[in-house]
């Protein structure tokens, strides 16, 4: 039975959501503790397991992946602009974690979400920048 449309919507923003949350961890090179428990508290891995985007070992599998390259292509067209705006926040959570904001990652942050076709006026007028 083919997965329903809603479902598959819901893959792809877990998957963008945390490759950007990532992205932006990496983007100070090094990632605190604090950063992994907040993915981890976020996204379960047996949810994770479930939509099959990790495998044995915790590592990130293939499916993974794909879903990311497909959420870059669907998710601008295909989101609403209040849910572009929950992801929002959930990156906002997530580069707020560690209590030290770096700007790497801030520019992490508007590059993911101007790709998902959020202007920085946008951003910044929600997350109150």
């Amino acid at each position: 039975m083919p997965v329903p449309e809603t479902s598959q919507l819901n893959r792809l923003e877990v998957a963008f959501a945390i490759d950007a949350s990532l992205r932006m961890a990496q983007a100070d090179d090094h990632i605190d503790f604090d950063e992994m428990v907040f993915l981890a508290q976020t996204f379960s891995k047996e949810g994770l397991r479930e939509m099959g985007f990790v495998g044995e070992g915790g590592k990130f599998t293939t499916a993974f992946r794909q879903a990311c390259e497909e959420a870059k292509d669907r998710l601008p067209a295909d989101l609403s602009a209040e849910r572009k705006l929950a992801i929002a926040d959930l990156l906002h959570q997530a580069l707020q974690i560690n209590n030290a904001v770096d700007p790497r990652e801030l520019v992490v942050l508007f590059e993911c979400l101007a790709s998902l076709g959020l202007t920085e006026q946008q951003v910044n007028s929600h997350l109150g920048l």
